[in-house]
């Protein structure tokens, strides 16, 4: 069976439009977790593979920004791209799903549970509404204060 391609739309609660790509999928009844694995690990493997553009990542969940060389600019350093994982971002996604704080509209209907199946048609609009921005967190949380500095 041949698989068809939607196309996907991503915008805050208040209506704020983020982004659209278009996705293929494999299948015409996927499961609503299906259809949010496919379109992180598409979207994360395509920014690994593109890492020599030095593209910061820009998906269903976002990376968390490096602050200090945006603050610091980039003068006489080579931009980079930073490689995703997106068995984290699929984490995050899931989760947020299943808190309310992404909701899945397929032509304008609300998607159900993560493990309901989904009818979709070639072409047909998938609306990912974020309530929140979803960010994977910082792992490095900087420098600790000392006792001595937090009296003060």
């Amino acid at each position: 069976m041949a698989g068809l391609t939607v196309q996907c739309r991503d915008e805050m609660g208040d209506g704020e439009w983020l982004m659209e790509t278009k996705l293929a999928i494999e299948s015409q009844s996927p499961t609503v977790e299906e259809l949010i694995r496919t379109r992180v690990q598409t979207e994360t493997a395509q920014h690994n593979a593109e890492l020599d553009r030095g593209r910061q990542f820009r998906g269903l969940v976002t990376a968390a920004p490096s602050v200090t060389s945006e603050l610091n600019g980039w003068h006489g350093r080579k931009r980079e791209g930073k490689p995703v994982d997106a068995d984290v971002m699929l984490q995050i996604a899931l989760a947020a799903y299943e808190q309310g704080d992404l909701v899945v509209l397929l032509d304008g209907e609300q998607a159900g549970e993560l493990d309901s199946e989904v009818a979709l048609t070639d072409g047909g609009l998938v609306l990912f509404r974020k309530r929140v921005p979803l960010v994977v967190p910082q792992r490095n949380p900087g420098r600790k204060r000392t006792k001595y500095e937090i009296e003060q």
